[in-house]
């Protein structure tokens, strides 16, 4: 009976042996490929980015002139706080986790050259500079992920919804906006409203007797123009549906450079759906329901204008 306690004790211990054998083989290979940033770029040098989808789906951002671009949209602009902060997530990736580290796990992990959930081609011209496959996710905000000529599958920080391949993702779309101070005139409905240089209060001209600008109106009015934002950009060309040929709104601002801009509104014939024209750009705009809605309120003559009391009509009356 004793020995074959020793024996068994014998038998533990090489199955002990073997397993920390083959567990300190694997640990090996992870701490030998762990930590380090797992792609090796310069930042600066990347003047082309690209990313492909599983179905042959493709987006393309090309820094042009110090701006980044989108040239499948005609070279519209890009979100470049958004590319940057990608370039910034790609450049610091650390080398997570190995889970595998042969050329057949590929596929399993969906990383391969021909089967990936997305391909992140980083170049300086037509070389690229470092290229990125994203597979599968074994946990939130966790991407599979082989770096092109490395065999090794690690872990990674990323979720595909930071990668989209849509462009309309990845548009400015804060294109239209401006800082409301450079806003210094509007004219509307035959009232021109001024802002004053030197306490930001509003005038109007011609005012009405008896009347004097609501000067929260008129501010209202300014910030709305000042944050516009898009939806969707609609293309060059104008179209009937747009509603432009006879539009909700018309109006002219005057910026503080002496530059003027357009804005025309239109709303499509039996339908919640808003179309913007702004003369320093070609394209037409679609503006959520909700920002057309309050633009159009804000920009009421009405809504600018209020009764004037007695003390500010006879201050109106000895200005001029």
């Amino acid at each position: 009976m004793k020995k074959t306690i020793q024996w068994l004790a014998v038998l533990l211990g090489v199955q002990l042996l073997l397993a920390l054998g083959v567990g300190f083989s694997d640990s090996a290979l992870s701490v030998s490929q762990q930590g380090g940033a797992l792609l090796s770029f310069d930042k600066t040098a990347i003047d082309r980015i690209t990313l492909e989808g599983p179905e042959h789906d493709k987006l393309v951002l090309v820094n042009k002139d110090g701006r980044w671009r989108l040239p499948e949209a005609g070279d519209f602009p890009a979100d470049s706080e958004r590319v940057t902060q990608l370039l910034d997530r790609l450049a610091g990736l650390a080398r997570g986790d190995v889970v595998a580290a042969s050329r057949s796990a590929h596929a399993r992990f969906k990383v391969g050259d021909a089967h990936f959930e997305r391909r992140i081609t980083l170049a300086r011209g037509d070389t690229p500079q470092a290229t990125l496959y994203l597979g599968s996710s074994p946990a939130l905000r966790r991407l599979h992920a082989r770096r092109q000529g490395d065999d090794a599958v690690h872990i990674v920080e990323l979720a595909l919804f930071d990668l989209p391949l849509r462009v309309s993702d990845w548009q400015d779309k804060a294109l239209l906006t401006l800082p409301p101070t450079e806003i210094a005139a509007i004219d509307i409905d035959g009232l021109r409203i001024e802002r004053a240089q030197q306490d930001a209060s509003w005038t109007a001209r011609p005012l009405p007797e008896g009347m004097r600008v609501n000067s929260d109106a008129a501010v209202r009015l300014s910030r709305q123009l000042a944050d516009l934002r898009f939806d969707a950009v609609l293309g060059q060309e104008a179209k009937p549906e747009f509603g432009l040929k006879t539009p909700l709104l018309h109006l002219k601002l005057t910026r503080r450079d002496g530059t003027t801009v357009d804005y025309l509104l239109g709303q499509a014939a039996g339908q919640e759906a808003y179309t913007l024209k702004v003369s320093s750009h070609p394209e037409y705009f679609r503006i959520p329901n909700w920002s057309a809605q309050e633009l159009l309120a804000a920009a009421r003559r009405e809504a600018l204008l209020e009764a004037a009391t007695a003390d500010t009509a006879a201050s109106a009356d000895r200005s001029q």
